[in-house]
């Protein structure tokens, strides 16, 4: 018998974090539709809805779920650290990321709920707090020429609105685009994004925040979704009046309109440093000073 130490609502989250790392199916068996259900674009269902999904793959889906509700995360992690090696001998790199991915959730799980064993019941527990962390980009270059990227990071230290926004520089990452000299700055933060969120490894935000409209918001959320992960996105833009700056997107209750400004600002900040360096070593190997 299990008992449930949560409310129903964070049960539900719980529940529908633990699905994205082991799809599971909820349609009549046999039955297939001709196109995919939403639970499938969302990656909650391992396409039985449509008759994709592998049987002999579902099958260690399922199993390794069960040992994960029965509180063996270890030996879960064992079985996919297993199937990881085996997908990358037999160079299967694009299950070996997704595995990846799997095992990455995994461990970070307990950022919602921890899922333990205790007398032979399974209980879930409301765990610790997570502290909010925002990531920053920006594109810096002169007409395509010398392209760089910038991701910084903010994280609040304390939980509520008294929470401390502080930059942490030991997280900032740095890009040099790699398809060169076209002045589409779309197409690079796009660029940085899918090379960004190829590293699960790197500690996931709770907002990502660009310095752009409509078009960098939804190529962010386009990278994003190549890579199969949804954080929510907004936009910085300064109005007609330059006087403002507008938002693109649903901002989250527990950042501000201020510190969002000091994020841009910083992103922007350190795309041009590291552009500014970048230019000059091209410079001087260029023959040019």
């Amino acid at each position: 018998m299990y008992s449930v130490r949560l409310s129903p609502h964070a049960l539900k989250e719980a529940l529908h974090i633990i699905r994205k790392i082991f799809p599971w199916s909820t349609h009549e068996p046999g039955k297939t539709e001709k196109r995919p259900c939403f639970d499938c674009q969302l990656g909650l269902c391992p396409g039985t809805c449509i008759g994709a999904a592998d049987a002999k793959e579902y099958g260690k889906n399922i199993r390794n779920l069960a040992l994960f509700l029965s509180g063996k995360t270890d030996r879960v992690a064992k079985n996919l650290e297993r199937e990881m090696k085996r997908a990358v001998k037999e160079l299967e790199f694009e299950k070996a990321g997704k595995i990846k991915r799997q095992l990455f959730a995994l461990r970070h799980i307990n950022d919602v709920a921890v899922i333990s064993e205790d007398n032979s019941k399974l209980k879930i527990q409301n765990s610790k707090l997570k502290h909010k962390r925002v990531e920053g980009y920006d594109i810096s270059n002169i007409s395509g020429k010398n392209a760089t990227g910038s991701m910084v990071v903010f994280a609040r230290k304390g939980f509520g609105a008294d929470g401390e926004w502080v930059p942490d520089r030991g997280e900032y990452r740095k890009f040099s685009i790699r398809d060169k000299d076209i002045p589409d700055d779309t197409g690079m933060l796009r660029e940085m994004i899918e090379r960004r969120f190829n590293h699960p490894e790197w500690t996931f935000p709770d907002l990502v925040l660009v310095d752009g409209g409509a078009g960098q918001v939804n190529a962010v959320k386009s990278a994003m979704k190549k890579t199969g992960v949804r954080i929510p996105v907004v936009g910085m833009i300064k109005g007609r009046d330059r006087k403002r700056t507008d938002i693109v997107g649903a901002v989250p209750g527990w950042i501000s309109h201020d510190v969002l400004v000091r994020v841009r600002d910083e992103a922007h900040r350190f795309a041009l440093s590291y552009h500014r360096r970048a230019r000059g070593v091209t410079f001087i190997s260029d023959g040019r000073i």
